[in-house]
């Protein structure tokens, strides 16, 4: 698991806490049959609940199951498969780690 640390060695500043977050990437640069966790969506609020009423909220395990011609995928999350395109893909943030 990648850490980041943002320390300033400044007493009481908020920068100075270790940063023990995993590192994101966005879905798009997934791997096929590789098992992620989804940690957050960008877009709109209108977008945002839908796809957290297709099951793709924060916390939840996501798999890339193929690759689609221009750009988008189908995944798998909660036994059921989504297809998305690739702005769709972009706007999805993923991790390997726990979600913090």
């Amino acid at each position: 698991m990648a850490m980041s640390s943002s320390a300033t060695g400044i007493p009481g500043d908020p920068e100075s806490v270790l940063d023990l977050r995993p590192v994101d990437e966005s879905l798009a640069s997934c791997v096929v049959d590789e098992e992620r966790v989804l940690v957050r969506a960008e877009g709109d609020l209108r977008m945002r609940r839908r796809l957290a009423a297709l099951g793709l909220r924060r916390g939840a395990p996501v798999t890339l199951m193929m690759r689609t011609a221009g750009g988008g995928a189908v995944v798998s999350v909660a036994g059921s498969r989504i297809a998305l395109d690739r702005s769709m893909l972009r706007s999805l943030h993923i991790s390997t780690g726990e979600v913090a």
